[in-house]
């Protein structure tokens, strides 16, 4: 009795595979995650308070639009940015020295901008050419160079 039951409890399963087959779409899409969803939805609340009166296909057409809008990109952070400078130039390091160096490259502070060469001053100028003279001639010379600069 047991084998006649499990013999017809397949038989029915078999038979209904092919039914259930059939109502299953023919390509599977993974579940929407909730940020998709959400930004999907914000997207829809947006589009829809912006839609104002337009009806009919004057309607369709703007949400149709609106909808298939690219959103702006995202700025990169400047933590992505340092990722990826550090990963190019930490090369063929690996295990210790390569996580030494990572963390040295991500927490060092990007260099200031090159200052630009300050002009030498007057006084330097002077010191300069007057260099190897004798007491005298040199504060004569500084104090007519520091006249005519």
């Amino acid at each position: 009795m047991k084998k006649l039951m499990m013999l017809i409890a397949a038989t029915a399963f078999f038979a209904a595979a092919p039914a259930f087959a059939a109502d299953a779409p023919a390509t599977t899409k993974a579940p929407a995650t909730p940020a998709a969803t959400n930004s999907q939805q914000s997207k829809m609340t947006t589009c829809n308070a912006s839609a104002g009166d337009k009806k009919g296909d004057e309607r369709k057409a703007y949400m149709s639009n609106c909808l298939s809008a690219k959103p702006a990109p995202a700025a990169t952070n400047s933590q992505q940015s340092k990722m990826t400078t550090c990963n190019a130039s930490a090369g063929d390091k690996k295990g210790d020295e390569r996580k030494a160096y990572m963390s040295n490259c991500l927490s060092a502070k990007p260099a200031p901008p090159p200052v630009a060469a300050k002009p030498e001053s007057k006084m330097a100028m002077c010191n300069k050419k007057t260099a190897g003279m004798d007491k005298d001639a040199r504060s004569k010379a500084q104090s007519e160079c520091m006249k005519a600069a």
